[in-house]
């Protein structure tokens, strides 16, 4: 037989024998999927269809690492965040993500409250196509399933507006629960495959390094958040790296000790190897529970010193400094004169004086350092003579 049919004969006996009904399965290791930048990687509230979603979203999964029905549980999730916290402004109407004034609603709500399972933040939009009016102004009617988002969360205005005749609601519950929403803190999730790394420095960069900033940047960029309450994780699953940058007020409820015991408990060997539709979503409600874990109380001299501690440093700072100044005078006094002198100065100083011996004389009456030392060499040379005639018993 010749070689090509050898070739041809052994090559039809693998598809034969190997295959299952005739033919070959092969299977090629999945192409790696491309890095992400940081710039480049899409904000889900303003691109929401590069990141997987259908509506505007606080998750963001660009290379299709969820199911689409896991994404949605999770999507909804962190949109409850915003509900089940509470509001950390100082001014809680900042924390208002929907304008209560505005949200009302006219007559013509049946196609609205017949959708009252939605649970998304495109609950209630405005309908720009409607033409209903009320009392000779142009209105926009709600419409839940036609009108996509424009905007983020915060943007969006609803379109459930007032019946001027009766001010309030008419009992529609997806327009009643959505003008409450949105009163906490607010977080996002990022997936991705890989990042890329800045190999740029003489000292490359790190997954972890870089994992912070991809966090960072989409905190700063992404402005979710009022007063400090944005929380935004990063999850890159090649590198096996999550990274959770919170923002001020966000930080005081999620310290780095309180994250990195999350980590070590939720994030196990299988949230990366597949098992992250079920770890998720438990990561997120932890979350949310250490959000709400209310702060232990305070003791009276914390608070003390929060309110009196720095005046109280600045008044042990300034009496330090008064005392310096003091003693440094007294220190350049007693270099001037000797410490066997300064009680015979005082004393000659005050000579004749009925005042105290530590009186202050009088400009005048100041002498010079030499003067007073000559003056006192000679009373201590007539002591010393005098001392010498009483010892040799006769008198001078």
């Amino acid at each position: 037989m010749s070689p090509i049919l050898q070739v041809v004969f052994h090559t039809i006996l693998v598809l034969v024998l190997h295959g299952k009904h005739g033919r070959v399965s092969c299977t090629f290791p999945a192409p790696l999927a491309a890095a992400w930048r940081a710039q480049d990687y899409p904000s889900p509230l303003t691109e929401w269809d590069r990141c997987g979603r259908n509506k505007s979203s606080y998750l963001c999964d660009p290379d299709g690492i969820l199911p689409h029905e896991d994404a949605a549980i999770l999507d909804d999730l962190l949109f409850n965040v915003t509900m089940e916290t509470a509001c950390p402004c100082e001014n809680r109407t900042r924390c208002r993500r929907w304008d209560t004034d505005t949200v009302t609603v006219v007559n013509d709500t049946e196609r609205c409250t017949r959708n009252t399972t939605t649970t998304s933040c495109d609950s209630c939009r405005e309908d720009s196509c409607g033409g209903k009016t009320i009392e000779g102004q142009q209105s926009k009617v709600m419409n839940c399933t036609s009108c996509s988002c424009a905007a983020s969360c915060d943007a969006v205005t609803s379109g459930c507006l007032r019946d001027s005749a009766v001010s309030t609601f008419n009992g529609s519950k997806v327009c009643t629960e959505v003008a409450g929403r949105g009163q906490g803190y607010v977080m996002t999730v990022a997936l991705m495959r890989r990042m890329t790394l800045i190999t740029s420095y003489s000292d490359p960069e790190t997954v972890d390094l870089a994992a912070n900033r991809f966090a960072d940047f989409f905190r700063d960029s992404w402005k979710i958040g009022r007063c400090g309450e944005a929380i935004v994780v990063v999850i890159s699953m090649d590198e096996q790296q999550i990274y959770t940058s919170t923002e001020e007020a966000a930080g005081r409820r999620l310290s780095d000790l309180d994250l990195v015991h999350l980590y070590r408990d939720y994030i196990t060997e299988d949230f990366w190897t597949g098992n992250i539709t079920q770890r998720l979503p438990v990561l997120i409600k932890q979350f949310i529970t250490l959000i709400n874990t209310p702060d232990p109380p305070r003791r009276p001299c914390d608070v003390w010193l929060d309110r009196w501690g720095n005046w109280f440093l600045l008044s042990l700072i300034g009496a330090s400094i008064i005392f310096c100044i003091i003693y440094k005078q007294r220190l350049r006094m007693y270099k001037r004169f000797p410490a066997c002198c300064q009680k015979r100065w005082l004393n000659y100083k005050n000579k004749g004086r009925k005042c105290s011996v530590l009186a202050e004389a009088d400009p005048d009456d100041v002498m010079l350092y030499g003067d007073t030392i000559s003056s006192m060499r000679l009373e201590l040379q007539e002591e010393e003579l005098q001392i010498r005639r009483n010892r040799q018993g006769f008198t001078w």
